[in-house]
């Protein structure tokens, strides 16, 4: 595995370097309050493990690029407003399955071109999911925010796709947009 950069800003700004970092299976993120802005470049390469960020509170993202998580990517926030995109557009991304959940806050998730997804893709408390065209997703679950949500899947799915309301007490409703074209 080849961690080209890992940034995550806590109290300041950290940089992980020196990679290659051999015998890596697994990478854990567990993040503060803070805002933070977090890279994954794979290099191209497979991490044969998972990979599960907590991104704590605070307004925060995650990108995935270049290469492939050989079981899970499992993602959760808390309040803040959030935002995970996995891929580049320009590099491709292999996942076999990925739990999204950003609780809180105005969330979105972008799977650009060149990812896919072989297992499921499942979406939790997001206001806005883009399925860019020339991502490739086997079977797609998004639950929404309470406030509703904008889901676009222009990408490809070739399993199940469905997409609900967030839960909400009392009498609430939910507005949800969606635009399938792909």
């Amino acid at each position: 595995l080849r961690l080209l950069e890992l940034i995550a800003e806590s109290n300041g700004s950290v940089a992980l370097t020196g990679s290659p970092f051999t015998g890596v299976k697994n990478i854990r993120l567990n993040l503060t309050k803070a805002d933070d802005n977090v890279v994954v470049d794979l290099g191209g390469k497979t991490l044969s493990g998972s990979i599960a960020a907590n991104l704590g509170a605070g307004n925060n993202s995650l990108s995935v690029i270049n290469g492939s998580i050989g079981n899970q990517l499992s993602v959760n926030a808390r309040d803040g407003n959030d935002s995970v995109t996995l891929g580049d557009g320009a590099a491709t991304v292999s996942v076999r399955s990925a739990f999204i959940n950003l609780d809180g806050g105005t969330d979105s998730l972008s799977v650009t071109s060149g990812v896919s997804v072989s297992r499921s893709l499942d979406v939790r408390g997001v206001e806005a999911v883009t399925l860019a065209a020339g991502s490739t997703l086997h079977n797609v679950d998004v639950e929404t925010g309470k406030g509703g949500a904008s889901v676009t899947v222009a990408g490809d799915v070739t399993g199940d796709l469905e997409i609900e309301g967030g839960h909400c007490r009392g009498s609430s409703s939910v507005g949800i947009t969606a635009t399938i074209t792909g």
